[in-house]
């Protein structure tokens, strides 16, 4: 299946995008929204030389009954990643989680709330941005946000802040240590209820070790009324190896609950 991965600068973050091969593109095209951009293409580009290389992910799915989505990979902020991906609103009204928050990532009090600025580039300066360069409009149902671990909090943020832009959101791995019990619960309490949500975990490594909280949040989810597919991937690391491996999986059931 081929593509073409262009690079652009906007807002002084790197953004690579995968668009796919014109017989492929549908007139209203699907759209994949990656954080943590770095680690989506090219291995040596990565920090630890570990890529989901997804370019060869979807080259391997059968287009039959998948539209090849556009993707977009957004580098992070790398000094600023925490914070990027936080719940702003949520850490600036709870210490007690913002304490968990600081804690966790060893921030060491060092919190700088880059939150909300982040989600508003996610909700304006990116979107106007892709429609102006790529000559199309994207809609909501046909758009998803990806991220895994501190990334899959990130995109959380992003469905309850732009509801009118993911109508999907992708979360592997989930970093829910990062925000406890009780920042888990808040945020899932926020949660547009119109919206879809993968959630996954492997049972390996850290991912083991979030599997708890990750059991705890399945709860909620039904306390709340929330559309989710959950699941535990057997002999499964945190890493971008092990995502990419079940990317397909969540592929299929976005474009599946959406078409």
């Amino acid at each position: 299946m081929l593509g073409q991965i262009n690079e652009y600068s906007v807002q002084n973050r790197q953004i690579l995008v995968w668009t796919p091969s014109t017989e492929l593109l549908t007139t209203d095209p699907w759209l994949l929204v990656m954080l943590d951009g770095e680690n989506v293409f090219y291995p040596q580009r990565s920090h630890f030389n570990k890529a989901w290389q997804v370019q060869d992910v979807i080259a391997q799915m059968d287009s039959t009954n998948f539209d090849p989505p556009i993707i977009v990979a957004i580098e992070n902020g790398s000094n600023s990643r925490y914070s990027d991906y936080a719940p702003q609103d949520l850490l600036d009204v709870n210490p007690e989680v913002l304490g968990t928050f600081e804690g966790y990532l060893g921030i060491d009090r060092s919190y700088a709330p880059t939150g909300n600025k982040f989600q508003s580039f996610l909700q304006l300066e990116l979107f106007n941005y892709l429609e102006r360069k790529l000559s199309t409009t994207f809609i909501p149902k046909q758009t998803a946000i990806l991220g895994a671990s501190m990334g899959a909090i990130g995109s959380l943020v992003a469905a309850i802040k732009s509801p009118n832009r993911f109508e999907m959101a992708i979360a592997m791995s989930t970093g829910w240590p990062a925000l406890g019990e009780t920042g888990t619960r808040l945020l899932i309490e926020q949660l547009p209820k119109k919206t879809k949500y993968w959630f996954d975990q492997g049972d390996v490594g850290l991912d083991a070790e979030f599997l708890p909280l990750q059991k705890y949040a399945d709860q909620l989810f039904v306390v709340n009324g929330l559309d989710v597919h959950t699941q535990v991937f057997k002999d499964a690391n945190h890493d971008e190896i092990s995502w990419a491996q079940r990317l397909p999986q969540a592929l299929l059931w976005w474009q599946t609950k959406q078409k």
